[in-house]
């Protein structure tokens, strides 16, 4: 009974010790290159060769006549330590690995086998290389997008081209699964008119071999807005501002703190200052009485004569932005026009382009290229003037001139203290102002935003306040806004809120 039990325990352990490992263990008896110790051997039994094609290694090899079972291939890459590739049949004779890369180099190695069962034992050791089959796989070009910038209806892609073994010789690209471009060596394409989703771009670079390298893939997606609307009763050209969450303020002025989040609904804006031609046509059409620099005591056109010479030193043409008006002309304007004078939130939000954190519209650094300011140099060469609007690049919601050139009237009185006390959603600013200088009767202030052309750097921030008492500002000047209602269709101003003459 206790042999019976003992047999049957050495058949559970054996069981066991079988279920541990199942791998196949070999004995060599034929290494590639040959051992020189092997009386077998009087050269390589083998003649092992290897050929690339495209990507690929192909090995060749001849039977040796001896007694084995299976083949065991090799491979080594770059310095790494050899390592076993794959095991094939005795009747094989050719093997392809489609596992290389180009940029490297390969080590291959055949060695003959039979099997010495599926115990835990080593191996038997290989002999020492002496001899190698190796190729070098030259390098495939590669694609690598720097940039990819998403405009309304359109997308603008550069890219760089790498080839560690040569150069590149040109490009093919293709959006969606259409038609391959032919080669080209330019590294920018712009892709116009795109529907608004998902698109895939597919880009692969050719070297001067000829080899075309891997696809490099970049999706995106494209949301397209509205297209803008010309407002008919001024003629303006207006944008649509998407709602959205922005952090308002900056903690360089102490009336600008502190910074605090703002959520805004959507509203359309003006893309330029009202100009001096749009100014002219309200007053004559409204018969708004406009008192900045007119000579009561001449006939009325002799009069309206004398205020528009006076404009025309700092904005000397009709494409120019109107200046010399208070806020009530600027509101009296808003009213005429169907439209109204943007909250100080509206305004920064807009004039921010969609940038987070940046100083200016276009970001940190300002130059004479980019805004009509204090100084000349490069685009601006308007000393004591206004520049016509729109002379330099549109921000990123399209709107020209939001920094610098003239001032722009806000809605908000001007109170230091209110950014403490703002709400979250749609604010419309202080109830009260703080008062001007005595020289201006000491009166309540507006909101006036973004520089003029007169305006140090500094002046031109987005996040920038400025009171003005509601005089007339020889640097002062607006744009307008609309609401938008729940079609998404802009929205008139009130009738009650219109202008009226009378």
């Amino acid at each position: 009974m206790g042999f019976v039990k003992s047999l049957i325990w050495i058949l559970i352990i054996s069981l066991i010790l079988s279920g541990c490992d199942d791998r196949e263990e070999y004995e060599l008896v034929l290494d590639n290159p040959f051992d020189p110790d092997n009386p077998q051997t009087s050269g390589d039994p083998f003649q092992l060769s290897v050929q690339t094609e495209g990507r690929k290694s192909i090995l060749k090899w001849n039977v040796p006549e001896i007694d084995f079972e299976k083949y065991i291939i090799y491979r080594q890459e770059d310095d790494v330590s050899l390592i076993q590739l794959s095991v094939v049949p005795k009747t094989s004779t050719q093997y392809v690995d489609d596992t290389i890369e180009g940029g490297h180099s390969y080590i291959y190695r055949i060695s003959a086998a039979r099997s010495v069962g599926t115990s835990e034992e080593e191996q038997s050791a290989m002999s020492p290389v002496k001899n190698t089959t190796q190729i070098y796989l030259n390098a495939l070009p590669t694609v690598k997008i720097e940039s990819l910038q998403t405009a309304n209806n359109s997308v603008a892609v550069t890219w760089t081209g790498i080839d560690n073994d040569g150069t590149v010789a040109g490009y093919t690209y293709r959006l969606d699964s259409g038609e391959w471009a032919s080669f080209t060596a330019k590294t920018k394409y712009d892709f116009p008119d795109l529907t608004a989703g998902k698109h895939v771009l597919e880009i692969k670079a050719k070297d001067d071999a000829g080899e075309i390298g891997p696809t490099t893939t970049q999706t995106f997606k494209l949301i397209l807005q509205p297209s803008n609307i010309i407002w008919d009763k001024d003629g303006a050209e207006m944008a649509l501002i998407p709602k959205g969450r922005f952090e308002m303020g900056d903690i360089t002025w102490n009336d600008s703190q502190p910074v605090h989040p703002v959520e805004l609904d959507t509203f359309y804006m003006d893309i330029h200052e009202v100009t001096v031609g749009q100014f002219k046509q309200f007053v004559e059409e409204s018969g708004y009485d406009y008192n900045a620099f007119r000579d009561k005591s001449l006939p009325p056109d002799e009069g309206d004569q004398v205020w528009q010479d006076e404009i025309v030193k700092l904005s000397p043409t009709d494409e120019h932005p109107m200046v010399q008006v208070n806020w009530d002309d600027a509101t009296a304007y808003a009213k005429w026009a169907g439209k109204r004078l943007p909250t100080e939130a509206e305004w920064e939000y807009a004039a921010r382009g969609g940038l987070v954190g940046k100083r200016y519209p276009w970001g940190n650094v300002i130059t004479h290229d980019n805004a009509n300011y204090e100084g000349t140099g490069g685009k601006d060469q308007w000393s004591n003037t206004t520049a016509p609007v729109g002379s330099f690049k549109p921000n990123g919601y399209g709107l020209f001139d939001m920094s610098g050139n003239a001032y722009e009237w806000c809605a908000d009185w001007h109170n230091s203290t209110y950014y403490s006390n703002s709400p979250l959603r749609n604010p419309t600013g202080a109830r009260r102002g703080d008062l001007g200088s005595p020289r201006d009767g000491a009166r309540e202030n507006r909101v006036v935003r973004g520089g003029s052309f007169g305006s140090n750097a500094i002046f031109l921030s987005v996040a920038k306040r400025r009171g003005g008492y509601g005089g007339w500002g020889f640097l002062y000047g607006f744009r307008c806004v609309i609401d938008v209602d729940a079609s998404g269709k802009p929205k008139l101003l009130p009738a009650e809120k219109r202008w009226n003459a009378n």
